[in-house]
């Protein structure tokens, strides 16, 4: 189903899953999800950092031209520079190490509380057909869509940040030049919430053709299944099946 609609309905789902989500990795491990937050935070205002700095020295010299500029005056930018340039290098790796320790402690915690769930459920549940789809995500590394989920937030987060204070000041500097920029920032907006749930509800609904192609896998690698498909001689087929569907998944992804 293709999505073409950008309604309030979907960004206060958006909101309340990001709310969601964020409370649930800080009751797993506030440390690292500080940790997360603030790298995300300094990401978003260093590219601000680098056009004040920028700034900052070159009106040192256009203010001083003709004369001496001393280092009393182009120090606290340099320092400034070099700090920005020390946070720059720091924040990817502060967040590629939290987001690897959170992947770690959610995966205990989302498979656990499965496990817990499934538990008090029914046999007739596990028959039901149509819970097989439901069945299939939890048993597929249910941590790593989350933290997937995690980590887009943090990068709409991280460029809506960046976008703010670029705006703000590029408002101080010029701001003509925001107004005439404006007009242009809802259809970027509208272009990539379309593409972004697009590609989730595409992903989404793949789960029963992912199911065959493990199952067809199965059958031509499994110890209990290989002999029966070499006396049917069954590999052609399934190979043809298993390929045809990645074929349709690459051909989907083209478009």
């Amino acid at each position: 189903m293709s999505v073409t609609i950008f309604s309030t309905t979907d960004l206060k789902k958006l909101l309340f899953n990001g709310w969601w989500a964020l409370k649930l990795v800080w009751s797993t491990n506030a440390i690292m999800t500080a940790g997360l937050v603030m790298s995300a935070v300094v990401r978003a205002l260093i590219p601000a950092g680098l056009a004040v700095f920028a700034r900052g020295l070159i009106n040192v010299f256009v203010g001083n031209f003709g004369f001496t500029v001393g280092l009393d005056a182009i120090l606290p930018w340099f320092l400034l520079g070099f700090g920005i340039t020390i946070l720059e290098a720091t924040a990817p790796l502060a967040q590629r190490f939290c987001t690897q320790r959170l992947h770690d402690d959610m995966n205990i915690r989302i498979t656990s509380d499965i496990l817990s769930h499934a538990e008090k459920l029914d046999l007739a549940f596990f028959e039901n057909a149509a819970k097989r789809d439901l069945l299939d995500r939890a048993q597929q590394s249910p941590a790593e869509p989350f933290m997937a989920f995690v980590a887009e937030c943090q990068s709409g987060v991280t460029n809506l940040l960046q976008t703010l204070s670029l705006a703000a000041l590029l408002a101080v500097v010029e701001p003509l030049v925001l107004l005439a920029l404006a007009p242009l920032a809802l259809p970027y907006l509208v272009f990539h919430w379309r593409l972004s749930k697009r590609r989730y509800q595409e992903e989404y609904h793949r789960t029963p053709r992912r199911r065959w192609t493990r199952y067809f896998v199965s059958l031509l690698t499994g110890r209990q299944s290989v002999a029966e498909i070499k006396l049917l001689d069954l590999s052609p087929y399934l190979r043809t099946m298993f390929e045809s569907l990645l074929k349709e998944f690459r051909e989907r992804d083209r478009r």
